[in-house]
């Protein structure tokens, strides 16, 4: 289990669908260094099944990186009592996630190749 995830600014619709989900949702309001993951897509595709159209993702995460969030940013904080819907709402390869339910489709044809949710596993100082 990863100890956050950060999303950006632009995922505001994501964000709120978390909360209205009883997921604790933050807006940084400085800027945060982490290390941890990105998700890299290779293909993004439909899949029908239970009569639903539901989206796939192929790809792999990346070794570990650090990068910069801007404030403004929106962190999940895992040390929550809803951490596990969360978990499996952002994963991108969750089969009832919001990918595959087609809540990050519009976003995600916007950056192919990226997924826009990074997987923190530590603050850097």
């Amino acid at each position: 289990m990863p100890r956050g995830y950060l999303l950006p600014a632009s995922l505001a619709g994501v964000a709120a669908k978390l909360r209205a989900h009883n997921i604790r949702v933050t807006t940084i309001d400085k800027r945060m260094r982490v290390e941890g993951e990105a998700f890299a897509i290779t293909q993004m595709r439909s899949i029908r099944s239970a009569g639903y159209d539901m989206t796939v993702l192929d790809g792999a995460f990346n070794p570990l990186e650090t990068r910069e969030f801007p404030a403004g940013s929106f962190h999940v904080d895992m040390a929550q009592p809803m951490a596990n819907a969360a978990f499996y709402y952002l994963e991108p390869q969750a089969r009832d996630g919001f990918v595959g339910w087609g809540v990050m489709d519009p976003l995600l044809a916007k950056s192919p190749g990226a997924y826009p949710v990074f997987k923190v596993r530590r603050e850097v100082k």
